[in-house]
């Protein structure tokens, strides 16, 4: 186990999380250290955090924001929530995110994205009342798609229909402050296998 010819790494996850975050580091790690066991858990930023408190997993990999007591915290990339539409909506660019709440396609309220969004809303002095309210980011995309609306979304699940025209970001006049990704995981030992994947994360940017 020492010299990681063996052993488990349990990881929390959100969809974005570990498509955006940890894949890269995931396989970098099993090409070095194949024998080495690893267990995912995919659930939004809440559910994960809890798991984390109860040690049911060694580390996890968050979107803010959430409560950081009792754990550590490593930002390990930053991501932007954007707005998109079809390509035959002929909303303009510099409307602002107010002006746009009727329209909204969002996640449920149970995920950090959703929490962040309720947040930056109440800072423009209205609450969200989601035309659609969906358990996926890429059922976002395939909406706003179809012109049923407004999307919300992070902008790295929209960039592929983006860069081919199925949909287009609207340039906002007072856009949404960016956030991250983070690794979180308790002041606990945990395994040798896991404290070398999160060296990885933490000090080996891909």
């Amino acid at each position: 186990m020492l010299r990681l010819d063996a052993g488990e790494i349990r990881i929390g996850a959100s969809d974005m999380t570990l498509e955006f975050c940890l894949l890269p580091y995931l396989e970098m790690f099993h090409k070095k250290y194949s024998n080495v066991k690893i267990s995912i858990t995919n659930n939004p930023t809440p559910q994960t955090l809890e798991l984390l408190k109860q040690n049911k997993i060694d580390f996890a990999a968050v979107s803010e924001p959430f409560d950081t007591s009792g754990i550590e915290v490593f930002q390990a990339r930053e991501i932007k929530d954007i707005f998109i539409c079809s390509t035959n909506n002929k909303i303009p660019d510099g409307i602002s995110v107010a002006e746009l709440k009727d329209e909204l396609i969002m996640l449920e309220s149970n995920t950090s994205t959703r929490t962040f969004l309720d947040i930056e809303f109440r800072k423009r002095g209205f609450s969200a009342s989601p035309k659609f309210e969906l358990a996926t980011s890429p059922q976002i995309v395939g909406f706003a798609e179809r012109n049923m609306g407004i999307g919300c979304v992070v902008y790295d699940f929209a960039e592929q229909a983006i860069r081919s025209g199925k949909v287009r970001e609207i340039k906002v006049s007072d856009p949404l402050i960016n956030r991250h990704i983070c690794i979180v995981r308790n002041s606990d030992i945990i395994s040798v296998a896991a404290d070398k994947l999160l060296d990885m994360i933490i000090n080996s940017p891909v």
